[in-house]
This record gives C-alpha cells, structure tokens and sequence, in this order.
C-alpha cells in the first residue's frame, strides 16, 4: 500500500466521523460539549497527563535541583544534532496505549485525534520552516501499510501552512523493533540509516515522529539534515519516554 493511501483514508475517515457520528472524548468516550476542546472533554482534561519541566533540547523532564536548568546534563555532556524538541505528553498511560492503537492496530482516528491533541497545546508561534516526517524502510512500510509519523506532520502541515517535505529523506538500513533496546544499543542499530536524497531549500526544519525514547532516531536523522546544509533541526514528538 502506497503512503498517499493511508493519508487519503486519514481525511476521509475524519470527514465521514465527523458527518455520522456525535464528536465523543477519546477518554470516556462522552459526547462533547461545546465549550469542549476535542479530543478530550473538559473533565478528562484536566487529570491527564501533561510533560512537565522538560529538557528544552531533548523533552527529557528535569527533576529535583536540575528545575532550573533548561539544558538537562545529558544533552550538556554530549549535545544531539538537534537543537529543541517540542513534546506535551509523556509516554505512559493513557497515552502509551492510544499510540501503539495507532501505530500497531491501524487506528488512524486514534492518530489523528492525539495530532489534534498536539495541536491544542501548541501556540502555533516559533514554527519551522517545513516539516519531515521520520522516514520508515520499504519493508516496514509493507508490513504496516502506513508510515504513522508522515499522517502526523501531514495534519500538523495542514494546519499551519508550511510545507511537507516527505521524500527528502530515505531509511536506507532496515532496523529492528528498537522498543526494547537500551540507548548504546539503539545508536549502534539507527546509525548509517539515513539519507538524504535531495537539497532541502530551508535552514530551519522539524522532523516528526509519534514518539521519543533514547532520542536515537531523531539525532541520526538530525546528523544527516545538518550534512545536507540544513542549519537547524528541531523535534516534534507527540509523546516522549520519561
């Protein structure tokens, strides 16, 4: 199944659901109100989980005497090739299980409810120039039918009227399941996966993907923007492992 297809089936899926069917929170599945701000009602809202205190670079939460700081001391030690990462949510229940609705059972409304999610904590200022959507291999993109981090930057895309740059990049080397590995593992496997495929006519971009954990992918990937001539790369990640 091509990418375009999914993305097609993502809008009218939306357009169909939001025809037939009574706008419900993605929680408790309650009808909305119209004070509400989709995809969660206001009662549910106010008890999920928000990322707190984050690393500016990496999202990573700081705690006790490193609140202050907006640099945590990983990023210090050895900087990532990107310069910021914009997260709201930690990867942890509900959200952890809405993500891998999303990404393993085919759930595209599951997907585009939480991208709207995003959308309503962002500001919408400091925005990139475009957007990347984190680049799956050819045969992982066979066995899942869709690349879930390109149906999350195509909808944030849309919204704020900057360009979507999908076949920039290329995941050249396939990987494993990396959920599982830890950091020194996940740098050994992600390295030498990308490339880039064409000149990129922007200095600042975004690349996006559905969730962070080690931050592996999105430096590699960041490594081979900034080889390329771009001259800053930030992250947009719907959750982030804490």
């Amino acid at each position: 199944m091509s990418s375009a297809k999914p993305v097609k089936l993502w809008q009218t899926i939306g357009k169909i659901a939001d025809f037939l069917l009574p706008n419900s929170c993605l929680q408790c599945q309650q009808v909305m109100r119209s004070d509400d701000q989709p995809p969660f009602c206001k009662a549910c809202s106010s008890t999920l989980p928000l990322l707190m205190n984050g690393c500016a670079q990496c999202a990573v939460p700081l705690s006790g005497e490193h609140r202050e700081q907006l640099i945590c001391g990983q990023c210090q030690k050895a900087p990532p090739a990107f310069e910021q990462t914009t997260c709201f949510r930690p990867y942890s229940k509900p959200f952890s299980g809405w993500i891998a609705k999303y990404k393993y059972e085919k759930h595209l409304p599951t997907g585009l409810a939480l991208s709207n999610d995003f959308l309503n904590q962002h500001s919408g200022r400091f925005l990139p120039q475009a957007l990347i959507p984190v680049p799956l291999h050819k045969k992982r993109l066979k066995q899942r039918g869709y690349n879930q981090a390109a149906l999350i930057a195509k909808h944030l895309s849309k919204h704020w009227e900057i360009p979507l740059l999908s076949n920039v990049a290329i995941r050249q080397k396939y990987t494993e399941q990396m959920i599982k590995l830890k950091k020194p593992e996940r740098e050994k496997q992600i390295t030498g996966a990308f490339k880039i495929t064409t000149k990129i006519p922007y200095s600042h971009v975004a690349i996006v993907d559905d969730v962070m954990t080690s931050g592996a992918t999105a430096n590699e990937l960041a490594k081979m923007l900034k080889k390329s001539g771009v001259a800053e790369v930030s992250v947009i990640v719907l959750c982030r492992a804490v």
